[in-house]
This record gives C-alpha cells, sequence and structure tokens, in this order.
C-alpha cells in the first residue's frame, strides 16, 4: 500500500496535510496505541480516542495520553511482571545482559556511565560477575540547579517508558574543603533483575539531552570544576 493509498483510507479530509505530516502522525498514532494497550486496555477501540489530530495543521501536534482513570488503577500492569523466555517485552528471553554484553553496549553511551555488578552464584556453583546497573554522575552549582536538570530527566524517561532511579545530594570534598552537589543517573531494568537493551537506549537519549545548551547551563563541567 502506498503512502497516499493510506492517506485516503485513513481520514478523508488528509488532502490537506503534506506526507510528512501524515508519516509524522501515523508513527505517533501507533506509538500511542502501543503504549495504551501495555498499560492493560482490552480492546483497540480504548485507544482510540488518543489519537492525535490530524486536520489541515500547518505543524504537527501531539496529545498527552488521557489521564490514567480509576479502572487503569486497579487493572494489572503487564510491564510490571517478570519476562518469561516466551513472553519478554525486552527481547532477552526473560534474562538480564551479561556482562559480556553489558560492557559491549557501554561502547555506546558516553565513556562517564559506569557499569556496576556484583557477584552471583550460578546453577552451577560458579561465582560469576553479574552487571546490575549503569551509573552516571553529575556536578551542579547548586540544589535548585540539580533538581531542575533531574525534571529534564524524568521528562527523557516519561516519553520513553522507561524508569531509571535518580537522586540528588550535596556531599563533602574534604580535600577542598567544600560542598559539591551532586545528581546520579542509575538505569536498571527491575523485573528483570539486571540490565537490559532499554537501559542503554535511555542513557543515549540521556547523553543528547545533555548537549541542550538550556540543560547544559545546570551543569558544572569538568573543566570548571578543576579551577
Amino acid at each position: 500500500t502506498t503512502t497516499e493509498q493510506t492517506k485516503d483510507s485513513f481520514a478523508p479530509d488528509f488532502g490537506h496535510c503534506s506526507e510528512a505530516h501524515f508519516l509524522f502522525i501515523l508513527t505517533e498514532t501507533m506509538n500511542t496505541i502501543t503504549r495504551s494497550l501495555r498499560r492493560g486496555r482490552t480492546s483497540l477501540s480504548s485507544c482510540m480516542e488518543n489519537y492525535p489530530s490530524i486536520g489541515p495543521q500547518p505543524q504537527p501536534q501531539i496529545r498527552l495520553l488521557a489521564s490514567t482513570t480509576n479502572d487503569d488503577k486497579h487493572r494489572p500492569d503487564p510491564m510490571a511482571r517478570r519476562p518469561t523466555a516466551k513472553c519478554d517485552p525486552f527481547g532477552q528471553g526473560g534474562k538480564p545482559l551479561v556482562l559480556e554484553d553489558a560492557m559491549r553496549l557501554s561502547a555506546t553511551v558516553d565513556g562517564a556511565w559506569k557499569v556496576k555488578t556484583e557477584m552471583k552464584e550460578t546453577k552451577e556453583g560458579e561465582q560469576l560477575d553479574h552487571p546490575t546497573t549503569i551509573v552516571r554522575e553529575f556536578q551542579h552549582p547548586d540544589f535548585m540547579s540539580a533538581a531542575s536538570f533531574l525534571q529534564h530527566v524524568a521528562a527523557v524517561a516519561q516519553m520513553n517508558d522507561h524508569f531509571p532511579t535518580l537522586t540528588m545530594e550535596r556531599k563533602l570534598n574534604s580535600r577542598k574543603k567544600q560542598w559539591t552537589i551532586v545528581s546520579s543517573v542509575e538505569c536498571h531494568t527491575k523485573v528483570l533483575g539486571g540490565l537490559s537493551h532499554h537501559d542503554f537506549f535511555l542513557a543515549t537519549l540521556i547523553d543528547v539531552e545533555i548537549e541542550r545548551l538550556e540543560v547544559k547551563s545546570l551543569l558544572v563541567l569538568d573543566n570548571d570544576s578543576q579551577q
């Protein structure tokens, strides 16, 4: 099916929209449906209310998902279940990444991200390093800057439906006799008990977000901290 045929069958007034606009809206629509179904909706019709607007608009419009209803709050979240070999939304056969895979993927993110491990015993009784999280710390000029920075990180996590552990604290640098404001972003996949590819993808998106001037202004860069 060509794009033009899809446009004609999708909406009768779609002739007002460019092909790029149509593809954007179609992608957002499918993402909306997927997220709604993953949150436990039982029918496709219940997702239709979240379709983005497709009228003659100069710029694509995105509508947020409808707020959670009381029925949704009591409905089990499929993503909160332990993945199995047959049903794993992370595509890893129900198992977390092994250390070799985690180290290979760590080369795709900023070098400031560190893979944390812990010793675990295998079924054969062998002690092996098991990767549990990837962590990156950031320094800030003050506490409010740290809080604003974590809001940006939280927005990236919310948009991608994958949630890291975010912390901020005031650390004492005994050598310099001064306080340092530090935030920490720790990516992990709790239901797997370790790491998934989603964690490294989220870390990559956070790396991109940090390069925005608005966000970078909330950080103390390495050369600034050395002065």
